[in-house]
């Protein structure tokens, strides 16, 4: 049975923790329970695209604590008992009860989603996680699964701590000095809390930016742009269509996936979705980093047509040499060769590095040239991209 003080009840709590947060959906994504892991009625099944948008949220700790303290202040006097120390009595452990209940069980649920999903999560979108894991690992805030442990171990101690408090409370000598525990009790879950205030803070952030990965339509075709670093793939995912990643004139700019779609004029709704992927670097396949492999998951795991993107100017620094291009085109074919590649030259305003007999060789006839700068060739392109996609026949499954 739910707990209930007055017209306060923990399920309301469970769905003021549990919130979608950011996920754009404007859809109704409370939780159908109290007890054990929330289900999510607008949820995908567990392996389909799209998990990651669905990540719970944590609210803020300062506003979650509060919250629960303010439900459990709520708690009224049982009318039935005689004697204003035996009411304090009874009103202080059933105060503590809510107390530790409102904590407790959103939070359980929580750690126990992520850790669900986080197992279960479509291979493409699997490797989308670990590369923001790992990244945040880098800066010293921990892993998923550190943080969930200590978020979990934290409500433990909670309990304990609260369950204590209740055994005191029970044979507290008065009512002053039930109150008076009520109140301890209280700071010192507040202070134990503040005292990991880091890592809730740490996996609310990492929960932010799983939510904010790009989210694959599994029912619109795809297309996918790969080439080494610094060739104006993102150049051409602004220019064709409505994705707005970063252009700098450095390589490395782009460090995750991102996805914009080309739109049908006529129609106004998206032909196709193209996704801008991390620089590929001419080195064997074991040694590529989390960016990389995010490049490979989208060509592996989700059905799709794609582009190799190719400069010719020189200009794109020393580990995108054409020499570093042609290495890499050549591995991209061979790893995927049913694929429908369609040939990209980018910076066709610049003149291009003379070629060896070999290099020109390797350079496929059917090559399209534009300019991210005077926006020549991307028209063609663009409609070269819609029909290479109805070709491949590229609906991502979800």
């Amino acid at each position: 049975m739910m707990t209930r003080v007055g017209r306060i009840s923990v399920r309301s709590l469970a769905t003021r923790l549990w919130t979608a947060g950011g996920n754009g959906t404007g859809l109704d994504v409370r939780p159908s329970r109290v007890a054990g892991i929330h289900t999510n009625p607008v949820s995908r099944a567990l392996g389909e695209l799209g998990a990651l948008r669905e990540m719970p949220q944590l609210v803020p700790r300062d506003e979650f604590l509060a919250t629960a303290k303010k439900r459990a202040m709520k708690t009224e006097y049982k009318p039935d008992l005689q004697g204003a120390r035996q009411k304090e009595r009874k009103r202080t452990v059933e105060a503590l009860h809510m107390f530790s209940q409102s904590i407790a069980q959103p939070l359980e649920e929580i750690v126990a989603t992520y850790r669900r999903r986080l197992k279960r999560l479509h291979p493409f979108e699997k490797v989308v996680a670990e590369s923001i894991i790992f990244a945040q690992e880098r800066q010293g805030k921990g892993s998923a699964k550190e943080l969930l442990a200590i978020l979990a171990d934290l409500r433990v101690q909670t309990v304990l701590k609260i369950r204590a408090a209740c055994v005191t409370a029970k044979n507290a000598e008065n009512s002053a000095h039930a109150r008076e525990i009520l109140a301890q009790t209280m700071d010192e879950v507040i202070a134990l809390w503040d005292a990991h205030s880091h890592q809730y803070d740490s996996m609310r952030a990492l929960g932010k930016r799983l939510r904010a990965a790009p989210v694959v339509d599994p029912t619109i075709p795809m297309f996918v742009l790969c080439g080494v670093p610094n060739v104006g793939k993102s150049s051409i995912v602004r220019a064709v269509s409505t994705g707005k990643p970063e252009v700098q004139n450095y390589p490395f700019t782009t460090r995750s996936t991102s996805l914009g779609h080309i739109v049908e004029p006529a129609l106004g709704f998206p032909a196709c979705q193209v996704m801008d992927t991390p620089g590929l670097l001419a080195r064997d396949h074991p040694d590529f980093n989390a960016m990389e492999r995010m490049t490979l998951a989208a060509l592996q795991h989700i059905p799709s047509a794609a582009g190799i993107v190719l400069d010719l100017s020189g200009l794109a620094g020393d580990k995108s040499s054409v020499a570093a291009q042609l290495q890499v085109l050549r591995f991209l074919h061979k790893e995927f060769p049913d694929r429908h590649w369609t040939h990209i030259i980018t910076k066709s305003d610049l003149p291009r590095v003379p070629l060896s007999e070999e290099e020109a060789a390797l350079i496929p006839d059917d090559a399209l040239s534009v300019s991210g700068v005077t926006g020549e060739g991307m028209e063609s392109l663009k409609n070269a991209i819609t029909l290479a996609v109805q070709r491949q026949g590229a609906i991502p499954k979800g």
